[in-house]
């Protein structure tokens, strides 16, 4: 079904302050925490990332993964050039040369 799967935005992972843990389980996430635009895009490039648990009450109960996800995007971003750009849009952020958006 079209709700089975939904993908977070990449900017909005980036905000998130982990200070307090883990984000919320999806069904508590705010609208804007999704990608809204269409991965058939030519220009819209999916990063799919999987891990178990780490409790049984929340997957990531004290924002860890969160935390090397921010680090790799920070990273991602950085090395295209467009770390130090703040008013950047990183849901149509192409990476240099590709043509292609991250979600």
């Amino acid at each position: 079904e079209a709700d089975d799967v939904a993908l977070l935005d990449a900017q909005w992972l980036l905000k998130f302050d982990t200070s307090a843990g883990g984000p919320p389980c999806r069904q508590q996430l705010p609208a804007d925490a999704f990608f809204a635009g269409s991965v058939d895009a030519d220009d819209v490039e999916v990063l799919s990332i999987s891990y178990p648990w780490l409790t049984k009450e929340h997957p990531d109960p004290e924002g860890w993964h969160l935390k090397i996800v921010q680090h790799f995007l920070n990273l991602y971003f950085t090395m295209e050039g467009k770390g130090e750009d703040k008013d950047r849009n990183w849901r149509t952020l192409p990476p240099a040369g590709a043509g292609k958006r991250i979600a």
